[in-house]
């Protein structure tokens, strides 16, 4: 297969004033970034989380592992939070301490692109449909993953710059149709219908990624009781037919602002006029991890 060119969306500045975050309950936010520091000392594992392109484990000493809440809030405040200009006062830093503890962690803001691929695998269950899973119906499920996180610290608050190489997905029986996954049918004796296919897994032979994406979303904490979240920029690209023709309708930036809004209860969404319209730019170090684009 020859090198595809990126696919092109316009990248939208999209402040999400937010109005309502989620309460926290079932956030575990020391496990969350204990974690991290360990897969990124862990080469086996390809996930790197940086700091202002310096492996997170480069603090493990002065915040003790990020092993527990105190030590996480103190790394938001002196490193994540560290370049605002002007400083927070101490009411607004710790207005901006809630809010990052409530929304900065694995399943939020330290993952906006992965997540939001996440999102892009299901789809909103009608009412009774059997297979639900919190209201969601799975059409498959993401494995074999290489992710590079960049945190920026900026006078604003910061930036989270997100690259994500997909080799695999293991399409469930309700995407069969849409990922284009061949299948026969089989009826039980009480007369259920079930999808049965030789390989529901999509990869290439040469082991390349079927999906490579990125973005870039900015924090803006300098008014700590009304934050912002923009996405400023984004790209994909596809490496498998199938997968292309089953995503190609709805953009990475759409998938964005789902999933932030989905994590953390936005209801309010204003999308103004793409202040970027050309694809991002793979930063080859970054993307060391995950290796060259092979499509």
């Amino acid at each position: 297969m020859g090198k595809s060119k990126w696919v092109k969306f316009h990248s939208a500045h999209s402040p999400l004033q937010i109005e309502k975050v989620n309460s926290g309950e079932g956030i575990r936010l020391g496990e969350d970034w204990n974690r991290a520091m360990k897969y990124t000392g862990d080469p086996e594992q390809r996930r790197q989380i940086l700091i202002d392109g310096k492996p997170i484990t480069t603090f493990a000493d002065d915040y003790g592992l990020l092993s527990d809440v105190d030590d996480v809030e103190k790394f938001f405040k002196e490193v994540i939070l560290g370049k605002m200009d002007p400083k927070l006062k101490e009411k607004d830093m710790k207005e901006a301490i809630d809010f990052l503890k409530k929304t900065f962690h694995q399943g939020g803001l330290m993952h906006p692109v992965s997540g939001a691929l996440a999102t892009s695998m299901e789809r909103d269950a009608l009412p009774g449909e059997p297979d639900a899973r919190d209201g969601k119906i799975a059409y498959g499920t993401i494995t074999n993953m290489q992710i590079v996180v960049n945190i920026i610290p900026t006078k604003e608050g910061f930036k989270v710059k997100e690259n994500v190489g997909v080799q695999n997905i293991i399409v469930s029986e309700n995407g069969f149709e849409k990922y284009g996954i061949k299948y026969n049918t089989q009826r039980t004796k009480d007369g259920k219908v079930y999808k049965l296919a030789d390989d529901p897994t999509i990869s290439r032979e040469d082991k390349g990624n079927i999906i490579e994406a990125q973005g870039e979303i900015a924090v803006d904490l300098s008014h700590a009781e009304k934050p912002k979240i923009s996405i400023e920029s984004n790209a994909i690209n596809y490496g498998d037919h199938r997968v292309e023709a089953a995503l190609h309708n709805h953009s990475l930036m759409q998938w964005i602002i789902d999933f932030v809004k989905n994590a953390f209860g936005y209801n309010k969404i204003e999308v103004l006029e793409p202040v970027k319209a050309e694809p991002f730019d793979i930063d080859a170090e970054e993307m060391q991890s995950i290796g060259p684009n092979t499509f």
